[in-house]
């Protein structure tokens, strides 16, 4: 007897969310514009994850609470502010997790722009009725990513050079959040690419457990036969599937974006890699990558067609680096 696949089929190899992708767009009652598109996986492993993005306008802001009753959520700040439960982020890259079934009082201010990835982006308005027992054996509802926390190397964040920009040997630096004690909480990550337009790529690799791109500022593309490419100031998003063996390469958009300028001026000032050049940094965040767990790291030496040459392997099984929960309902 067979038994029910535990994952999709018929999965792509990557998935850009972009205008012509976008399953819904609309104007909020609050003046901001929602863009949503439909998903696979919220984990983002064995397919894409749902996207929302919230652009509001100078004068807008948007407000609204419940439970993440679909699944788990993670919201990423480009630019402006978002508070969350009271705390509130105000740095480009800044981050918030909830898991599923937990409760959020959110506000995305004026002048904002926030992408939320993971499930379908529906609170739901009720009393959250969800029991976790003893052997949960975590407290972990939420997690906060500061930028802050990062430079400054606390609350299990620090910040370092990138080993994988230009192989690792230009100017571009890291923000890494570790995942949580219990394991629930994922790691993250935000990248910035100050590098000059020789050194300003990735080489073939693929992502173990697959991944979402986010850029706050720049462009970023990823090429196979084709090069396909995302935009932050667009709004736009890539998720990459663990089958796809690929190299990637960035550009710059010469336009100043105080917010991008902000954080590099922070992460740069008093190291090594210097933030003199950096005049249109790329930043950009980067999903189910874990700083503390190589196997949650780019793959650079499992490759189907040959190291310098972009392939697919056909049919892989994978596993993340931090623990996914479940929510078991029964029935009437």
């Amino acid at each position: 007897m067979n038994g029910a696949r535990a994952s999709p089929t018929n999965v792509p190899t990557q998935f850009m969310y972009n205008t012509s992708t976008v399953d819904r767009s609309f104007k909020h009652t609050s003046g901001c514009t929602v863009n949503q598109w439909d998903g696979m996986d919220q984990n983002g492993v064995a397919g894409y994850p749902w996207v929302t993005t919230i652009d509001c306008p100078e004068g807008s802001s948007y407000e609204t609470k419940g439970i993440a009753a679909e699944g788990h959520l993670r919201f990423y700040l480009r630019q402006g502010s978002l508070s969350a439960n009271g705390k509130t982020m105000d740095l480009m890259g800044d981050a918030y997790w909830m898991n599923e079934n937990s409760y959020v009082e959110l506000l995305i201010g004026s002048g904002s722009f926030v992408y939320i990835v993971g499930s379908e982006f529906s609170l739901k308005n009720d009393t959250n009725t969800t029991h976790r027992l003893s052997s949960f054996a975590a407290d972990a509802t939420e997690r906060y990513y500061f930028g802050y926390d990062a430079i400054a190397g606390t609350e299990l964040a620090a910040q370092a050079h990138d080993a994988h920009i230009g192989n690792g040997t230009t100017n571009a630096r890291d923000l890494v959040f570790s995942k949580g004690d219990s394991c629930v909480d994922p790691p993250s990550i935000t990248v910035l690419n100050c590098a000059p337009e020789s050194d300003s790529y990735v080489w073939y690799h693929t992502h173990p457990a697959g991944a979402m791109y986010i850029p706050y500022t720049g462009q970023i593309c990823f090429d196979t036969d084709v090069s396909e490419c995302v935009s932050g100031p667009a709004g736009e998003l890539r998720w990459v599937s663990p089958n796809l063996f690929y190299k990637e390469h960035f550009n710059q958009i010469a336009e100043t974006n105080e917010h991008a300028q902000k954080l590099v001026d922070l992460a740069f000032a008093g190291n090594e890699d210097g933030d003199e050049t950096c005049e249109y940094p790329v930043a950009f965040g980067v999903t189910n990558f874990d700083p503390d767990d190589t196997e949650g790291q780019p793959n650079f030496d499992d490759a189907p067609d040959g190291l310098n040459h972009w392939g697919v392997f056909k049919t892989l099984i994978v596993r993340t680096t931090n623990i996914v929960t479940s929510t078991v309902t029964l029935g009437s």
